[in-house]
């Protein structure tokens, strides 16, 4: 009789102990996740040589509006850019390595994408996994324009979590 109790409760413990643990994800979960993940800055190159950076960022009225600097002339054998950014600049200037700048390229910030709002929570099996719907807008810096981004454009994405350690993750997709 011993015994079998004892294997009973061998057999019965396993299930109750994974069945009690908390699987379902919640909307407020959710939300503190993607809420780590956000704001994310869009940084992206600018070619300070290139003639054609250059035109679009005239066009842009990035000149006008105290940005940049933009030489009219060069001596022949002159290596220096064409495109300097003032100290109204300075706030969207990012980190560039130093081979970059050598080559003539900065990192400006041309945005901040934003999190608006969570569409759907589906958690289709207890334990497995969870996928989340939701939705981000992008923020435009003064140097957006150059790269044609619209203020406030909305875009959904769907993030992918997975449950251990008591906790959700973020499942990170493999590189191939």
């Amino acid at each position: 009789m011993k015994q079998f109790t004892y294997a009973l409760c061998l057999c019965c413990f396993p299930v109750l102990w994974t069945s009690c643990g908390k699987a379902t994800l919640s909307s407020s979960e959710a939300n503190a996740i993607l809420e780590q993940q956000y704001p994310q800055v869009i940084g992206l190159p600018v070619y300070l040589g290139d003639p054609k950076t250059i035109a679009q960022i005239k066009a842009a009225g990035l000149d006008r509006a105290g940005y940049v600097v933009i030489r009219k002339k060069k001596p022949l054998g002159d290596t220096a850019a064409w495109l300097s950014f003032t100290a109204k600049a300075a706030p969207y200037l990012l980190t560039t390595p130093e081979t970059e700048r050598r080559r003539h390229i900065q990192y400006v910030k041309a945005g901040e994408k934003l999190l608006e709002t969570i569409l759907e929570v589906n958690t289709p099996k207890p334990g497995n996994g969870a996928t989340v719907t939701y939705t981000t807008s992008i923020r435009v810096t003064p140097f957006g324009s150059v790269f044609n981004f619209k203020e406030g454009l909305l875009q959904q994405h769907t993030l992918s979590l997975i449950y251990a350690d008591r906790h959700w993750h973020i499942k990170r997709r493999e590189q191939r």
